[in-house]
């Protein structure tokens, strides 16, 4: 339960008698005449904090969550969960050092700079670890949510808080409970994609893809390498990344993303049994992997066949991913032939799925200038009977698009699916996507 005003002045009324009370609220009016922008409940924490008044309960637990934090508070004492840490590096000749922690009120970025940076590695805080964090500054960021920050005056030390969640439980496995602000999943990294530089401000970085598995379903990151301060990605690897952004219908890494490795797994683990489908014009062989499409090359096995991919790896040529399988086996499993996702189901940030509806409507074939040239595009709404969503297609599958009839049922193969300007999602039919008609039975 997040503190309120009353209840924290009723705690200290309780715990340490009617004097500390009045001096605490005296204290409170005195730092809101100070500054206009503390609330008086960010008054009372501070106060209450610099006192002593919120550092234990009668169990042993910190009182103050960081769920109850709000920015402008100093001198804080909280205790919570390790979720990941990075550092210390160098920003701007400067050292700085950051970690993400957790509780079971929300997660926090924390930052450290200088001498406090050089003293939050020396404490060798691990995934998992509790930590007690003294002398912390909040500090609401520019673009909306919260910060801790640490100086030279502050101080973290390992401690035993078995009433904490396992950091386990606070990364999601599931696109679905990510919500909008920063997200920590737990991923399986597929494959990877060469790596590819560009300059800013006279500095180059370098930049690659990483095709994820996030509750069954892939996922494409953007990984800038000099966010995982030398650390690198390795295929059919179950990674803890923290603070990822979702933009434009893909994670991207940010400079406070922590990595953490935690197994490695094989082909047949991560996908499960893959359904042999059909070759392709694009020169590879459709194969369904219950909840997603696949696109096979090298050593495919027969059509129709049910097999568990022993080896295979994972290849990012132009805008698509090719599976290339070295070696599997047949197995006795049931897969889903034409593993559509429902309409209801789509999140943000899903790639290589197929959905299936009703064109309801078109707009006619335009072009729009992209960063290098001028591209065909067009928009339909595409309804399943209990949902409708707005699709675009691009480049040359617009001509399968638009050669098919107002209200005929449609299969759309490998899209994607990203996020509006006004907060909607969108299904991208892609040159690479395929577009089957279903005829009426």
């Amino acid at each position: 339960m997040v503190l309120d005003f009353e209840a924290i002045v009723e705690r200290i009324r309780a715990r340490f008698g009617e004097d500390a009370a009045k001096k605490v609220l005296e204290r409170v009016e005195v730092e809101v005449s100070k500054d206009s922008k503390l609330t008086k409940l960010g008054a009372l924490l501070l106060v209450a904090g610099e006192l002593g008044y919120l550092s234990r309960d009668d169990n042993g637990r910190g009182l103050l969550k960081l769920g109850d934090l709000v920015g402008g508070l100093r001198g804080m004492t909280v205790t919570c969960r390790v979720l990941g840490f990075k550092g210390p590096m160098e920003l701007s000749g400067k050292k700085v050092a950051y970690m993400r922690v957790g509780d079971a009120s929300t997660k926090l970025d924390l930052v450290a700079w200088g001498e406090a940076a050089e003293a939050l590695a020396k404490a060798k805080l691990d995934l998992g670890d509790a930590v007690k964090l003294t002398n912390v500054r909040v500090v609401e960021r520019a673009g909306g949510g919260l910060e801790l920050q640490l100086d030279e005056r502050s101080s973290a030390t390992k401690v035993d808080a078995p009433w904490l969640p396992a950091a386990e439980e606070m990364f999601s496995r599931s696109l679905a409970t990510g919500g909008r602000g920063p997200l920590d999943l737990e991923v399986t990294v597929m494959g990877l994609g060469p790596q590819r530089s560009f300059v800013r401000s006279d500095v180059r970085f370098n930049v690659r893809s990483a095709l994820l598995l996030i509750g069954r379903v892939p996922v494409l990151l953007s990984v800038m390498e000099e966010h995982l301060v030398g650390r690198t990605l390795e295929p059919w690897t179950v990674y803890r990344l923290t603070s990822l952004k979702m933009r434009e219908g893909r994670l991207v890494t940010t400079i406070r993303t922590c990595v953490s490795r935690s197994l490695s797994v094989n082909p047949e683990e991560a996908l499960g049994a893959v359904k042999v489908m059909r070759p392709t014009e694009g020169g590879y062989v459709t194969a369904s992997a219950g909840r997603f499409w696949l696109r096979l090359t090298g050593n495919v096995p027969p059509e129709g066949d049910v097999v568990a991919l022993r080896s295979a790896r994972f290849e990012e040529r132009g805008r698509s991913w090719v599976l290339v399988v070295e070696d599997f086996e047949q197995v006795d499993a049931e897969v889903e032939s034409y593993p559509d996702i429902s309409l209801d189901s789509l999140e943000e940030g899903m790639r290589e799925v197929s959905i299936r509806g009703r064109i309801v409507s078109k707009s006619a074939v335009s072009e729009v200038r992209t960063a290098t040239e001028r591209v065909k595009t067009m928009a339909f709404w595409l309804t399943d009977g209990g949902r409708s969503v707005l699709c675009r297609a691009w480049r040359e599958i617009c001509d399968a698009v638009n050669g098919i009839p107002e209200g005929t049922g449609v299969r759309l193969r490998f899209v994607r699916v990203s996020m509006s300007r006004w907060g909607e999602l969108e299904v991208h039919v892609d040159p690479e996507s395929e577009v089957e008609e279903l005829k009426e039975s």
